[in-house]
């Protein structure tokens, strides 16, 4: 009897996962309609809601978020970004 239990959690588990990939799919189409200025716009009201958490939480006596470091591949970019605008 688990293991039917077990098979429906994980038959559940990747058709909610399949939903949420759908959702994502469709939101980064959406989002691939902003213009510029639309895009920017979000990006300022996401930082905004950052600092107004991070406002939240040093006001209750939490402490400082520390941003967790760019992965490896980030800083890879980076540097063949920085190589080729160089020349």
């Amino acid at each position: 009897m688990q293991e039917v239990a077990s098979t429906v959690t994980s038959s559940s588990r990747d058709q909610a996962a399949y939903a949420h990939s759908e959702a994502d799919a469709a939101e980064v189409k959406q989002l691939q309609t902003l213009s510029l200025r639309e895009r920017g716009e979000q990006i300022g009201a996401a930082c905004a809601a950052a600092a107004e958490i991070e406002r939240s939480r040093l006001a209750v006596g939490l402490p400082k978020t520390e941003p967790a470091p760019w992965p490896q591949s980030t800083w890879d970019f980076l540097s063949e970004h920085a190589r080729n605008a160089r020349g």
